[in-house]
């Protein structure tokens, strides 16, 4: 089956808020957020076996929060390198469509 560009965004968008509820240091919540996002990576079929974490997951709590302030993570396709996806819980896009500037995607305007 074939997904559209939107569900696969949708599960990039979702995945941006693994670990939310995460109570630690954001050393041990990232280790713990990694490991999810590489198995929804391999198992969740509108991504499965088509893309690989490259870099993150950066995880940032204030002090005194409950729940982790900032999430960003960033993958890269397997079949074409040059296309990679940003996630993070304010904006959601493909670093390669001309319809979503980057510093759109990196200022959380959309």
């Amino acid at each position: 089956m074939s997904y559209s560009k939107n569900q696969t965004m949708l599960a990039f968008a979702y995945m941006s808020y693994y670990g939310f509820d995460l109570i630690g240091s954001d050393k041990c919540n990232a280790q713990k957020i990694e490991k999810d996002i590489k198995h929804a990576l391999t198992s969740w079929a509108p991504v499965k076996d088509e893309w690989e974490l490259v870099w993150g997951p950066g995880v940032f709590i204030f002090d005194f929060a409950l729940f982790d302030d900032n999430l960003m993570y960033l993958v890269r396709n397997i079949k074409d390198p040059s296309r990679y996806v940003v996630g993070y819980p304010e904006a959601m896009g493909m670093l390669d469509d001309n319809d979503i500037p980057v510093f759109e995607l990196f200022a959380g305007q959309l």
